[in-house]
């Protein structure tokens, strides 16, 4: 008797454990997939990111060395969008896809090589190369990525935009100068200032004399090969601007113009002591820390009049 219950009992607890594990299994769905080239060629150590719009659920993996990945438990939903990302290839987003319980979802994308970076002109010294076959580590930007910032100060403009360049403005106060660091602080007592190069003169301050609208290309030069033939002057990295130039517009006439202003406000006024109340202060606060050496007997309320 006592047996009968007790697998009566269990039964019970089987049946009562059951579903939340079937419910648990049907919330998820697999997803698997291949990254392949122009070619059709597999590409290995691609990074393929999962997102929910709805849900916000975000997951990653890696292709392996077949180009193949997989998402073996993606919570069931719709709008499902995936990231495909890799260094020299083009990003590849697919959008729309949904993921139903205890189903396998199949994704095959193709991604195309990003080789026009590489077709860029580095200016190192007196000489131009092109990106793909420079080995000195340099960055730049180009008069297009000027173009679509509306800022007085060319500075401004390259922050957040050159690899390991650290841009910081010396005070919030209009025209002020830049600090520029360019893989970090060489000297605590020195100058950390690169050497600024127009048009091949070295000139100071060169990013705040200058129309960002008047300059071609920014190349900065950050490693011993690249500067080396700046001397000592580029120990903290060399910073090249070249300014545009006259070209044939085949007799035309071009005219251009570009205007816009800003405003600065303090967002709030701090109220400041006059001297009056800088004397009552101090006044005060030598009393209650006993720093009158018993030269005052009486906290008087206005010590002015004592």
């Amino acid at each position: 008797m006592t047996k009968l219950i007790a697998g009566i009992c269990a039964a019970l607890i089987f049946c009562g454990l059951c579903p939340s594990v079937v419910m648990g299994q049907t919330n998820y769905g697999t997803v698997k997939g291949m990254v392949r080239d122009e070619n059709g060629k597999p590409v290995p150590g691609v990074s393929v990111m999962a997102v929910n719009g709805q849900t916000n659920f975000k997951t990653g993996t890696q292709t392996d060395t077949a180009g193949i990945f997989v998402f073996p438990r993606l919570p069931a939903g719709d709008a499902y969008r995936f990231t495909f990302s890799s260094i020299g290839f083009a990003g590849k987003v697919m959008e729309g896809y949904s993921i139903r319980p205890n189903t396998t979802t199949s994704l095959v994308a193709n991604i195309v090589p990003q080789s026009s970076k590489l077709d860029d002109i580095v200016i190192i010294g007196y000489q131009q190369y092109p990106k793909g076959d420079l080995l000195a580590a340099s960055s730049g930007v180009t008069a297009a990525d000027l173009k679509t910032n509306p800022l007085n100060n060319a500075a401004e403009v390259l922050q957040g935009r050159l690899a390991g360049v650290q841009i910081t403005m010396s005070e919030g106060a209009p025209g002020a100068d830049p600090v520029i660091n360019i893989r970090g602080r060489g000297s605590i007592t020195q100058s950390s200032e690169p050497l600024y190069v127009v048009d091949g003169i070295p000139m100071d301050n060169a990013l705040t004399v200058l129309n960002p609208q008047d300059i071609e290309s920014i190349n900065v030069l950050k490693d011993a090969a690249s500067t080396a033939i700046y001397g000592s002057r580029g120990a903290n990295g060399v910073v090249v601007i070249t300014t545009k130039g006259g070209r044939n517009t085949n007799g035309r006439t071009i005219v251009s113009y570009n205007m816009f202003y800003g405003i600065q406000k303090l967002a709030k006024k701090i109220d400041m002591m006059n001297a009056h109340d800088f004397v009552n202060y101090q006044y005060e606060r030598a009393w209650w820390r006993g720093d009158t050496a018993g030269a005052i007997k009486t906290l008087h309320p206005y010590p002015h009049q004592f």
